[in-house]
């Protein structure tokens, strides 16, 4: 069979013989599956700066008579602002993962969804042409 293209951009190139992820090759024909995986970003330390800094607001609110209230204010403002910071500049990764019977291809990582989605279809594409063919070949035996 033909080599076929089946996906082609700047940092991958996939046919039914291989996959070249950014100048690294892999051969195709162990591979049996390509799925993409979201990873939810870890909030957990923004929240907890956020939340002490939240503490520090009412606690600094609650202190505004006293001398110590108006510093205390001031002061928790600079970990709210960076907990809210944290929280709002957090992305979810997403990831292209193959399942493969030998040589096992690296994740590749993807900041968009769509294209991490292009590139699973086109792999999973060449991987049901080159099954489809295999089948050919064994009944023309």
């Amino acid at each position: 069979m033909a080599e076929k293209t089946y996906y082609h951009d700047s940092r991958v190139y996939i046919t039914n013989e291989r996959v070249e992820i950014d100048d690294a090759t892999f051969p195709m024909d162990g591979v049996t599956s390509a799925r993409l995986v979201t990873r939810s970003p870890r909030i957990l330390w923004p929240c907890v700066v956020l939340g002490i800094g939240i503490a520090g607001i009412i606690s600094g609110a609650i202190l505004v008579s006293n001398e110590y209230g108006p510093m205390c204010l001031v002061a928790s403002t600079v970990p709210a602002l960076l907990g809210c910071i944290g929280l709002f500049s957090a992305k979810s990764t997403h990831y292209v993962v193959t399942g493969s019977r030998s040589d096992k291809i690296p994740e590749m990582q993807f900041d968009d969804p769509a294209y991490g989605r292009r590139i699973v279809h086109a792999m999973n594409e060449a991987i049901i042409a080159r099954e489809s063919a295999g089948e050919a070949s064994e009944q023309t035996r």
